[in-house]
């Protein structure tokens, strides 16, 4: 009834502004169940790539993230030909664009990394070539190259 949810609304607030969890037994209704702390972050996926009207790099990516996690960020590092990775971007969204490719460039691996707070997720890779057919994209997974199906 919304007699009895407002009641349980206003028990809650007077519990919470009190920091009085008593309450709840003087009320004679159960408290509310401690909420478990939020699984880290997902693993990036389905990375797409194209060039921008600047001729930046744009990079697109999916990430499955726990059901209530907020303040996820995404932590962009690039390793150009066989030099090490090397950070480039926190990016706040599922998407970056790189300006800072050196010309010439033929293949870069993004590592992307989700994290929220001191929580990461696993890191994933994408190979991205720049080839005579435009710009391509695919997953790296235990060393080895995936291409997208």
């Amino acid at each position: 009834s919304k007699v009895g949810s407002a009641l349980l609304s206003t028990i809650r607030a007077y519990a919470d502004t009190t920091d009085n969890p008593g309450v709840y037994a003087l009320a004679q209704i159960p408290a509310p169940a401690t909420p478990g702390p939020v699984p880290p972050p997902g693993q990036p996926y389905e990375l797409s790539v194209g060039l921008a009207a600047t001729g930046a790099l744009a990079l697109r990516w999916k990430c499955d993230n726990p059901s209530g996690a907020t303040g996820t960020v995404y932590e962009v590092q690039r390793r150009i030909g066989t030099g090490p990775f090397q950070f480039v971007e926190v990016a706040g969204e599922r998407a970056f664009e790189d300006v800072t490719i050196p010309a010439g460039s033929s293949n870069i691996v993004y590592q992307i990394t989700a994290v929220r707070g001191k929580a990461r997720g696993p890191a994933a890779q994408f190979l991205v070539n720049f080839g005579v057919g435009g710009v391509t994209a695919a997953a790296i997974q235990d060393g080895e190259i995936k291409l997208a199906a």
